[in-house]
């Protein structure tokens, strides 16, 4: 599985419809939510400045996507969705990997998530990948017709490592 920044240039060709697959969308829309039948996602890489996305591709086939949304200099709004074959070890694997780039890409971002009380996988998930949680929204969504909590989630930047000058040359 290679994980990479996707662009215009390098989209998947089961971009869109991963995207719009009822059985993984599902969990992440709330009653009454529906994705327009003509949006193109794909519209979405032309603006690297405010949302990248990371996809897991295996064989030119997503499998996996991460998407990042610029909400200030250096915080990003996370959003992820994997495909069935590649829950669990797999997944977390591609995770790491997507907020690396990332946080290579722009250094010193915090990256932040929202989890939704009726998707506990996806809470455990967030944790699992070092995200800390830092508060909840009380009965801000709606899923199956009952009110749920959702929880919010920042994973602060990665330690920035400076170049360390060899003793022999310092002098």
């Amino acid at each position: 599985m290679e994980v990479k920044f996707l662009t215009p240039f390098n989209v998947p060709p089961n971009f869109n419809e991963f995207r719009r697959r009822p059985d993984l969308t599902r969990m992440m829309m709330e009653d009454g939510q529906e994705i327009a039948e003509n949006y193109d996602f794909a519209e979405e890489l032309k603006l690297p400045q405010f949302i990248r996305y990371v996809g897991a591709v295996v064989e030119d086939h997503l499998v996996g996507w991460f998407k990042f949304q610029k909400m200030s200099t250096f915080v990003w709004d996370c959003h992820m969705c994997l495909d069935w074959e590649v829950r669990g070890r797999d997944g977390l694997e591609a995770a790491r990997e997507a907020i690396s780039l990332m946080q290579r890409e722009y250094r010193h971002c915090t990256l932040i998530g929202r989890g939704a009380g009726y998707n506990r996988p996806s809470l455990y998930f967030g944790f699992a990948l070092g995200f800390r949680p830092v508060g909840k929204i009380p009965k801000s969504l709606l899923k199956d017709g009952k009110l749920w909590d959702q929880y919010l989630m920042w994973l602060p930047p990665a330690p920035v490592v400076a170049d360390v000058i060899p003793m022999e040359r310092a002098a």
